[in-house]
């Protein structure tokens, strides 16, 4: 098989390269490095190719011409409600018009392949404690999300207009190795420097569902693989929903420590109250969970203590 992935570099992308590699694939990265890191790409380095440019103005038509790609899984772009929301066009850009491209070039020189877009559960609204399927109403409370549904508008308009193979997936919240930002990486750098109390933001029960890094990945390629591609769009969470402070005395325990949990009662603007994944049209496609919860946290935990004594 022969496969593209956008954002190779990133902290999702990079996880779904090394499954592809492992399983034999030819895989070629695309990323304009401005968050992404070769560092991530260091296991399978040597057996991928390279191509660094940006989505969002660079033409991907000849790649995808010369590249004869079977799967494209497109996870390029921003992936920060902060900083959405503090420059909002520039996620625009980074978001939508990679998208766009990216699809417009498929149309035109790689009709054959199928694609993976990777979206957001900040498509939901405020969310809710109970299990939000893919028809749930949508409604972003930040630019994040509005870019996000706006790439799986356009991804579904593809298929349908144009024939283009094409899916999207709704990634709930996500941990693991690499990820050096979100709610799990706070809570461990700020556990590090004060193990003995830790304030959080809200009031401790907005409700999260949190999958390990390769769970995800490992779904994302089952949805290339086995969904029918005519634009439809999956959920990809654990369906188990915790709230920020049960998450917090997770990662504390996973750390070895016991904090005093405080709140803020406040929390940050655009980010939702509440997320919980209804999974049933993943699972029905042979979906299952690769890595547990507390499994993940101690993996998560160990990675992050091994780069903070490097």
């Amino acid at each position: 098989m022969r496969a593209l992935v956008t954002g190779g570099a990133g902290f999702i992308g990079s996880h779904v390269v090394e499954i592809l590699v492992g399983r034999g694939a030819a895989v070629t990265v695309v990323d304009n490095f401005s968050t992404g890191l070769m560092e991530n790409l260091a296991s399978v380095a040597n057996d991928i190719e390279i191509e660094r440019f940006d989505l969002a103005q660079d033409d991907p038509g000849p790649l995808l011409a010369r590249g004869n790609f079977d799967t494209i899984v497109h996870a390029a772009g921003n992936a920060s409600i902060p900083r959405s929301v503090a420059d909002p066009r520039r996620d625009l850009a980074d978001n939508v018009l990679t998208t766009q491209n990216l699809l417009e070039a498929v149309r035109h020189f790689s009709l054959a392949s199928s694609i993976v877009n990777l979206s957001s559960a900040t498509v939901y609204a405020e969310g809710s404690d109970d299990p939000m399927a893919e028809d749930y109403p949508k409604g972003p409370a930040s630019p994040y999300g509005v870019s996000k549904l706006a790439g799986e508008l356009y991804t579904t308009v593809y298929a349908h207009v144009y024939g283009l193979r094409a899916v999207s997936v709704r990634i709930f919240s996500v941990f693991g190795p690499r990820l050096r930002k979100q709610v799990v990486w706070d809570f461990m750098n700020r556990l590090e420097s004060d193990p003995h109390e830790l304030v959080i933001q809200g009031d401790g029960s907005e409700r999260r569902d949190p999958s390990h890094v390769q769970n995800i990945a490992h779904a994302i390629l089952l949805v290339a693989e086995r969904s029918p591609m005519k634009g439809d769009v999956y959920n990809i969470g654990s369906r188990q929903s915790v709230s920020i402070e049960q998450l917090a005395r997770d990662v504390a325990g996973a750390m070895g420590i016991s904090p005093i949990i405080r709140h803020s009662g406040k929390r940050g603007a655009g980010h939702p109250r509440s997320w919980h994944a209804d999974t049933s049209r993943l699972e029905s496609l042979g979906y299952e969970q690769q890595v547990p919860y507390h499994d993940g946290l101690a993996q998560t935990v160990a990675w992050f203590r091994s780069v903070r004594t490097q």
